[in-house]
This record gives C-alpha cells, sequence and structure tokens, in this order.
C-alpha cells in the first residue's frame, strides 16, 4: 500500500525514476517494520506517536536511496554520481513530505499501520 501513496504523491516530481522506490516498498516495509513494530508495541501512547514518526521518515528514506540505487545502476533515468545519485532523492522526499505538510496526513497513517500490525498480531 505504502508504494502505491507514494506514486500518487510523488510519481509527477519523480517520473520514471520512481520505479526502483515503488518495487522495493514491500521490502522496505518489511525492513522498517522488523526494526520499529516491537518499540511501537511497548511503547507508551507519546513514544508510539514517536516511533510512528520515525518509520514514516525512515521507510521515506529508504524508499529515496531505492530510487538513487536505482540511478546509479542505471536502470532508471537521473543522475549516476555518488553521492549526489543518493542525496538528490533523499533531500527531494524529505522536503516533499515535511514542506507539502504531507506528514501531518501521512503520520497518522503510519500510526495506524503500526497499529493493525499489532492487532494483527494479537489475533
Amino acid at each position: 500500500m505504502w508504494g502505491g501513496v507514494a506514486y500518487l504523491l510523488a510519481g509527477r516530481a519523480f517520473g520514471r525514476s520512481i520505479w526502483p522506490g515503488v518495487l522495493a516498498a514491500p521490502a522496505i516495509g518489511l525492513v522498517v517494520g522488523a526494526v520499529l513494530q516491537g518499540a511501537f508495541e511497548r511503547a507508551a501512547r507519546g513514544g508510539r506517536r514517536l516511533i510512528s514518526l520515525l518509520s514514516l521518515y525512515g521507510g521515506a528514506t529508504l524508499f529515496a536511496v531505492a530510487i538513487g540505487l536505482g540511478s546509479m545502476l542505471g536502470v532508471s533515468p537521473g543522475n549516476r554520481r555518488f553521492p549526489a545519485a543518493l542525496l538528490e532523492p533523499v533531500i527531494g522526499v524529505w522536503w516533499g513530505l515535511t514542506l507539502t505538510g504531507f506528514v501531518l496526513a501521512l503520520w497518522p497513517v503510519a500510526y495506524l499501520t503500526h497499529w493493525l500490525l499489532e492487532w494483527r498480531a494479537a489475533r
């Protein structure tokens, strides 16, 4: 789901170079969940909010790194020179997430995602 959201929000900005990030999105979700889900489940309400924000920015950063790696490897258009190939999409994603206000809409969705994973595991 998160890869589709990223495509809808950033597809025009990144063009074809977004596809490595979209294709890597399921693996990114697994990494973010494996690293942060346990901490989310153990945390109190305030900590859960912070962890969900961290997971949003962490996932977005990994998404941007996948875009940069795709450019470096030549599988998608974009800058191929290290470190610019990695830094440009990361800064662009952080900029877009923060300064456009998408963080205000996606942060609660990240929280809900963690909560649903916890609820599903309890069942």
